[in-house]
C-alpha cells in the first residue's frame, strides 16, 4: 500500500545507536554512594568473639580500634602491639583526631585485668572518650 520513496543515491539508514552515557553516570553515582555509606573496619584478621550487651549503641566519631584477644594480646590495624606501641598509637591517633574515640574490642574470654591494662594505657596516652565494643544481645529472654 505505502511504499517508501527514495531518491537516486539515497540509502536507507536502519542502524539504531544506544547512548550508554546515562547508564555509566548512574553506575558511578551508585559506586560513590556505596563507597561513602560503607563502614570500613580495620579489625580484619583477628577473630574475637565479642561479649553481648543489651545497652550497646553505635558511636559516630572517628575511632581507633584496639583488638584484645582472650590471652591479652593487643592488635591495632591487624598488627600486634606491645604496651609502649599501644600507647604511642593512641597518642598519634589523638594528635591527628583530638575528638576521636578509642574503642577496645575484647574477646568475651578476656580477663578483666587485660581490659583494665588497655584502658589504663589509653588514659595515660590522653584518651578521654573510651568505649568497649560489644555485639547486640540477641535471643534475650525477659521475665
Amino acid at each position: 500500500m505505502f511504499e517508501s520513496v527514495r531518491q537516486y543515491g539515497e540509502t536507507e539508514d536502519t542502524s539504531v545507536a544506544v547512548d550508554i552515557a546515562p547508564l555509566i553516570d548512574i553506575v558511578f553515582i551508585l559506586l560513590i554512594f556505596f563507597l561513602t555509606t560503607t563502614t570500613l573496619l580495620k579489625d580484619q584478621g583477628i577473630p574475637v568473639n565479642q561479649p553481648a550487651a543489651g545497652s550497646s549503641v553505635n558511636l559516630r566519631t572517628s575511632q581507633l580500634r584496639i583488638v584484645l584477644t582472650g590471652s591479652g594480646q593487643r592488635f591495632i590495624d591487624g598488627s600486634f602491639v606491645d604496651e609502649a606501641g599501644c600507647k604511642a598509637a593512641v597518642e598519634r591517633f589523638l594528635r591527628s583526631v583530638p575528638e576521636g574515640s578509642v574503642i577496645i574490642v575484647p574477646d568475651q574470654d578476656t580477663a578483666a585485668r587485660h581490659l583494665v591494662d588497655v584502658l589504663d594505657i589509653a588514659r595515660q596516652a590522653g584518651a578521654e572518650r573510651l568505649a568497649i565494643a560489644t555485639r547486640p544481645e540477641q535471643d534475650r529472654i525477659n521475665f
